[in-house]
């Protein structure tokens, strides 16, 4: 990789190969009404332009024009002298404050979804010593995959040839059998290496488009996204807010937790038979179980903007929102983030249900452990410097352990400086620590790069953001130290490429209020008003 010598799906364009750019609807959800390709086809290299008709799931191909050349710049370069126009209806002219506006909304009435309730929410609240409510929001993200989404396609009479960044190559031959009519012995998938995936090459919709056009005009064909075309129609992490409210008694201890959200669920978005809720919040997290009043609700966001899985799905949203607020109930009932932590966890050790991925159980013993050994790895519990703060987080996703302390600094915005991130994870066995490293300090620099500048905003039905100038993602100077430790564990191995990532921007908000006295409830920073 180093050297640049693997294939990546980009690479893989066989000798002879046309290539197809396409022009997407701006507004999501758009149809081709006409289009003019007469100055395109002056371009040196453009072979022709052709229509694409929609699929009609919202997880493939939509309605579009392809400009077909001998080359990438010549397809791009015809593109740019297309003249679309384009059929919309107001309903597809969605925004992510019309959005937002939902989402309070539906956070101050009763979920459409009851999915937990223990003892007596309410009444605890009428007669508790101390309660605190806080609203949390996360946006709209895009993947950034380095690698743009793109497929190659050669399908002939009695047979197909596939290649290209795909993370769903067993699944391509079923989509190119429905879409051609061959059967699936006649179809050959070839896998490259992908540049990055995160949960958008899950789906299928370049894919899709490589195979439609090359049937179409008999030829092979490679479809090739420009950033601005990746950013614009990418299937976004869920937008959403999430309504908390706690209860403490006489003896500062949690009674009462009652959460209300509403997100724009992935699930909805695709017409999946599975409740929308489902990897948008999840019943079984800490520290459900562990408050003998708890109450969960949920309601999902219609929208036409495409929502997809993002990296830990989710958790990605679920870990900030929950071990910010538990950081925020700490210290409003006057004790240390992680004894209070420990303190909700107690002392025995048990397996406790999770119906999620990782479960059917998680282990309370060595959620505390990887707390226990993350405070003492992070010198948690050493005196505080002068200009330097610590958050810490602790979460469990997809069969592993994880906690964090984030430490930092405040430039003279009070902006954060992250100096360094310890890391304690329990994943069982590892069998490859060099893999699992790199797996989490990836992690951790797509989470703090995301928590700080990730956000993509939607007006008049279309993306705002077009690049990495208004898309920006971490810097080299901007990463911290990271410092790893593994539990020792015989328990089987779990993966690493997803475990990492929601801690941090929890753990980084903590140490930010720690050091401004500041709540941090909306994400990225850069939109934050704290800054501004």
């Amino acid at each position: 990789m180093v050297t640049g010598q693997p294939i990546f799906g980009i690479d893989a364009r066989p000798a002879g190969a046309l290539i197809a750019v396409l022009q997407r609807s701006p507004v999501f959800g758009g149809t081709v009404k006409s289009f003019d390709a007469t100055v395109a086809l002056k371009v040196s290299g453009v072979v022709e332009v052709v229509e694409v008709k929609a699929s009609g799931s919202r997880m493939l191909h939509q309605s579009s024009v392809a400009v077909i050349a001998t080359n990438t710049w010549s397809a791009i370069k015809g593109r740019s002298l297309l003249q679309v126009e384009w059929n919309t209806t107001a309903e597809q002219s969605d925004s992510t404050e019309r959005i937002r506006q939902e989402c309070s909304k539906l956070t101050k009435e009763k979920g459409a979804l009851q999915l937990r309730n223990e003892g007596d929410v309410e009444a605890v609240f009428a007669s508790a010593s101390k309660t605190l409510e806080a609203l949390y929001e996360v946006p709209f993200l895009y993947h950034a995959t380095m690698e743009p989404q793109n497929y190659f396609a050669d399908v002939r009479e009695d047979s197909a040839f596939l290649c290209g960044s795909t993370q769903v190559p067993g699944g391509l031959v079923g989509l190119a059998a429905r879409l051609t009519g061959l059967p699936a012995e006649k179809i050959t998938v070839e896998q490259n290496r992908n540049g990055g995936g995160f949960g958008r090459r899950l789906a299928a919709d370049f894919s899709a488009e490589a195979i439609v056009l090359s049937q179409q005009l008999k030829k092979p064909i490679q479809v090739v996204w420009t950033r601005e075309d990746d950013i614009h129609h990418d299937f976004y992490r869920p937008a959403g807010m999430y309504r908390f409210k706690a209860a403490l008694d006489e003896n500062n201890a949690l009674v009462a937790w009652h959460l209300n959200a509403a997100t724009t669920s992935r699930y909805l978005f695709r017409g999946a038979e599975d409740s929308p809720h489902k990897t948008e919040v999840f019943p079984d997290g800490f520290p459900a179980g562990f408050v003998p009043n708890f109450k969960m609700e949920y309601s999902p966001v219609k929208t036409h903007i495409p929502t997809g899985a993002w990296r830990a799905p989710g958790h990605n949203a679920t870990c900030f929102i929950d071990q910010s607020f538990i950081d925020e109930i700490a210290h409003a009932a006057e004790k240390d983030p992680v004894k209070f932590r420990l303190e909700l966890l107690g002392d025995e050790d048990k397996m406790m249900p999770y119906d999620d991925h990782g479960g059917p159980t998680y282990s309370t013993k060595r959620l505390r452990n990887v707390i226990e050994a993350a405070a003492e790895w992070g010198a948690w519990w050493a005196p505080p410097t002068r200009f330097t703060y610590r958050g810490f987080a602790a979460h469990f996703m997809f069969g592993a352990y994880v906690a964090q302390v984030v430490e930092i600094g405040l430039d003279e915005k009070k902006w954060p400086i992250v100096k360094q991130v310890y890391v304690v994870v329990d994943c069982g066995i590892v069998v490859n620590k060099s893999g699992a490293l790199a797996q989490l300090e990836g992690g951790i620099i797509d989470g703090l790069g995301t928590a700080l500048y990730g956000g993509v905003k939607i007006r008049e039905g279309k993306t705002v953001q077009d690049n990495f100038d208004t898309y920006p993602l971490l810097r080299y100077q901007e990463a911290p130290n990271i410092s790893v430790k593994f539990i020792k564990s015989t328990e089987r191995p779990e993966g690493l490429g997803e475990m990492s990532l929601p801690l941090v921007a929890a753990a980084l908000c903590n140490a930010i209020y720690k050091g401004t006295g500041q709540r941090i409830r909306k994400l990225p920073l850069r939109d934050n008003t704290t800054f501004s």
